[in-house]
């Protein structure tokens, strides 16, 4: 959950989940985390029907700082509408553990990565707002150092991540992305 520095961490690779920055390291695209929206349904039921994305404001909110904190952005998986949400938020935290147990404690509401929430939303602890609409999925990339050439054992290492990433719990395949790769 940090920067590496390739050098003096001795590290040859590292994986991300979320939007990659450093424009000096090679940034792979292997899968990608959906995510939902969910409150508790006490939460819910003291305010208004949500039954569109604007109404979505007036909840309170746990933001995840590090993708979302004063506005979220949602797109509507059938037609492709977009949607941008301001929301108050009455907890700020780095952590998706934190994030899910404040809305299980009823908090307020949250976008998390929809494996973490399975057994809370299929036993009714929790349920999904707006299930056509959703948070865009983050991106896991296979990140290194820029290199003019490659050992054998991370060429072989990133064609394993590229299989086997999508197949893990939780990840699917990339719908649509960019790929920094040095070929």
């Amino acid at each position: 959950d940090r920067a590496v520095d390739f050098i003096s961490d001795n590290v040859d690779c590292a994986i991300r989940v979320g939007a990659e920055v450093d424009p000096a390291t090679v940034s792979v695209l292997l899968a990608e985390v959906p995510r939902c929206i969910v409150a508790t349904p006490a939460l819910v039921s003291r305010f208004p029907e949500v039954t569109n994305p604007e109404h979505l404001s007036v909840l309170p909110w746990i933001a995840i700082s590090t993708f979302y904190q004063h506005e979220v952005v949602l797109h509507h998986q059938g037609d492709q509408q977009m949607a941008n949400v301001m929301i108050a938020a009455r907890l700020s935290t780095d952590s998706l553990y934190v994030a899910k147990n404040a809305a299980l404690a009823g908090v307020g509401a949250a976008i998390v990565s929809s494996w973490t929430v399975e057994e809370e939303l299929a036993s009714g602890e929790l349920v999904e707002l707006l299930p056509a609409w959703q948070a865009t999925p983050l991106p896991v990339h296979l990140v290194y150092p820029w290199a003019r050439y490659y050992p054998t054992r991370l060429r072989k290492f990133l064609d394993l991540m590229r299989e086997v990433m999508p197949q893990i719990a939780g990840m699917r395949l990339p719908e649509k992305g960019t790929d920094r790769s040095a070929g």
